[in-house]
């Protein structure tokens, strides 16, 4: 068995976490003190002592990936507001699949409750994340029950039952920055589960890239950077819904109440005013569903 590092993806992600958090108040649209600890010291030495480079750099970026950076971290805030909102609501499981450096259990008040959440990922990278916790806070969250499993080559069933995930309990799933990381075999199993194995009234929310991105018929000149990219990293993009066919997929489990929510309807959420000038990546989508 090939052994994995932590995630250079999710490094990547909590990098636009500590840029977005760095804007000024009303300027940012959420604020993550926490994500600069899952960030090589290098790199932000490099930045702070570097400014024009860095700052070069991050212009090239955005000319190879117009506006995906922006819809990474519209992404990171919508997700924070359903979570934010299913907690209110009466959710008390919530089940973080490919979890990544994710730290919406530290950062949001409403999950620091009598709620259970588990955070799924592979060993090494969540090994790191507890390590760089308890480093920063000298403990980890007690009522986060980390979960190490490889969804590639493990099933998710029985460790997360194991782990003492209860099916009779009102649950948000999220897969952020997960969905395209997968074969579509194991996504069908993942939604297979999900729709089998939860309380009806529960939620799943994930994000996706058209189709014809990961088989390389996209002709946006963006889509073929993101998967030469991707692949570079060692994470390769291996699923996505076909093209314009979200509701029809999304039917083979009997999900309710589909929204997909696009890149126009993000922007306009939360690139307004002082924001307005700050362009997103049209494909990148997010799909919010109800268990029936």
């Amino acid at each position: 068995m090939i052994k994995k590092s932590p995630s250079k993806m999710a490094e990547g992600i909590a990098m636009h976490r500590v840029a977005e958090s760095m804007l000024p108040e009303n300027e940012r649209i959420f604020y993550d003190p926490y994500a600069i600890h899952f960030v090589n010291p290098e790199i932000l030495k490099y930045a702070a002592e570097h400014p024009k480079e860095a700052e070069k750099k991050l212009e090239e970026m955005e000319q190879m990936f117009p506006g995906l950076g922006n819809s990474i971290r519209a992404r990171v805030r919508y997700f924070d507001d359903l979570v934010e909102n299913c907690a209110i609501s009466g959710c008390t499981q919530f089940v973080f699949l490919g979890a990544g450096y994710d730290t919406r259990a530290l950062r949001i008040k409403e999950l620091q409750s009598e709620i259970t959440i588990f955070e799924v990922d592979h060993q090494e990278t969540q090994c790191y994340k507890k390590e760089k916790i308890i480093e920063f806070s000298g403990k980890l969250p007690e009522n986060v029950r980390y979960v190490p499993v490889d969804l590639e080559t493990q099933k998710l069933k029985d460790s997360l039952f194991s782990s003492g995930y209860c099916d009779y309990k009102k649950t948000l799933f999220v897969l952020e920055g997960l969905s395209m990381y997968l074969p579509p075999e194991i996504i069908y199993d993942l939604f297979s589960f999900i729709s089998s194995s939860t309380r009806t009234g529960s939620k799943m929310i994930f994000d996706y890239y058209p189709e014809s991105v990961i088989n390389g018929t996209n002709p946006d000149e963006i889509a073929k950077h993101i998967t030469s990219f991707t692949r570079m990293m060692g994470e390769p993009l291996k699923f996505g819904i076909p093209d314009n066919q979200e509701i029809d997929f999304l039917c083979q489990w009997k999900f309710a109440n589909p929204r997909i929510i696009t890149s126009e309807e993000y922007k306009k959420i939360y690139f307004n005013g002082k924001c307005g000038d700050r362009n997103v990546c049209n494909l990148l989508s997010f799909v919010e569903v109800t268990i029936p």
